[in-house]
């Protein structure tokens, strides 16, 4: 198994002291956390654990434009796949004719929780500092802005994984961990060679604070906040875990990346996957499977971009999400994409 990078010695926590800092921080009025919707949470956490998961900036967009091409069939390695028409949105169906995966718009951040995530940003960066790969821990923050404005999530949570650089050690924790499985790809463009992988830790509190646990575990770092000087501001207690609900596994050539993702989902769940509001969605059928494909039409190098194409799907069977996706300066297109989806769906 890879060495964990970092060493295996874990130092001990110390709690955060505010520094100067934070002084621009206080500078926001009381007033906006009237103006944080809780759709406006709902997503910041999405995108948040999104951003962890996948290991990217949460900085980094696309900006992509509608593109919408008309019918389209193709033959890749003799498998047909069918294109439908290309819309904004798309939106699939299970036998009883109920939506169980869509696509939507990825809402703008407004100022106020832009500059919530900044906060919360610096925080979760002073605890970085002090994990060592594969440490999971909660956190309480001593911020009155923090607090109310995520009233549901007092104590939250941060990981900071372990990166694989063998294809092999990545297969053993995914076992180990009972994370989604992900199969080695063998027909990659020519240049491509596996980076490293990773998982993530399923949650281990799902119901917050309907759960006892988590509202004891919100009562002990309350408690040490509570009786603490007022210089210290974050208040972190070690987790033991076992279980993962996310794998990744990321392939590169030079400065191209792909990136293959499998993420554990409820049976009855419904799945939303968001676009930025210039992109456009067409559904393909690959094996007998429908699939979503998203692009954008314009590679935009100004930025760090994140993704140009993915493509990904639900497995009921195995109860995940599969996502392929590549980044802005790859040179790969829908086809390649295609192909790695193909070799994937067969591998079942």
């Amino acid at each position: 198994m890879d060495e964990p990078k970092g060493g295996r010695t874990m130092p001990k926590l110390q709690r955060t002291s505010q520094n100067e800092n934070l002084k621009e921080m206080d500078l926001l009025i009381e007033e906006e956390f009237h103006n944080f919707d809780v759709t406006d949470k709902v997503m910041t956490r999405v995108r948040k654990l999104a951003v962890h998961k996948l290991g990217l900036d949460a900085r980094a967009r696309v900006r992509q434009r509608v593109v919408v091409p008309g019918l389209t069939a193709m033959f890749v390695l003799g498998v047909s796949v069918t294109g439908y028409a290309a819309s904004q949105y798309i939106e699939f169906l299970n036998n009883k004719g109920e939506v169980v995966l869509n696509t939507a718009a990825a809402k703008e951040q407004t100022d106020f929780v832009t500059k919530y995530t900044s906060r919360l940003g610096f925080y979760t960066n002073q605890i970085k500092e002090q994990l060592q790969p594969g440490d999971y821990v909660a956190y309480y923050v001593k911020d009155d802005l923090i607090n109310n404005a995520d009233k549901l999530n007092p104590v939250k949570f941060e990981y900071k994984w372990i990166e694989y650089s063998n294809f092999s050690s990545l297969q053993a924790e995914i076992t180990r961990t009972q994370a989604p499985v992900l199969k080695a790809i063998t027909h990659l463009p020519q240049g491509y060679q596996f980076d490293y992988g990773y998982v993530y830790p399923a949650d281990l509190y799902t119901n917050h604070l309907a759960d006892a646990a988590y509202l004891q575990l919100t009562d002990d770092l309350k408690r040490q906040a509570e009786s603490s000087s007022e210089g210290q501001r974050v208040y972190i207690q070690k987790l033991n875990w076992n279980k993962a609900d996310f794998s990744l596994a990321r392939y590169v050539k030079g400065k191209n990346v792909v990136t293959v993702t499998a993420t554990k989902i409820f049976p009855d769940s419904k799945v939303t996957i968001f676009q930025d509001d210039q992109a456009t969605s067409e559904k393909l059928n690959i094996q007998g499977n429908e699939v979503y494909y998203i692009q954008s039409n314009t590679k935009d190098r100004e930025t760090d971009s994140v993704t140009y194409h993915r493509i990904g799907w639900r497995d009921d069977h195995n109860h995940s999400l599969y996502e392929i996706s590549n980044n802005a300066d790859s040179n790969l297109g829908k086809e390649d994409l295609v192909k790695i989806a193909e070799e994937i769906l067969i591998s079942r």
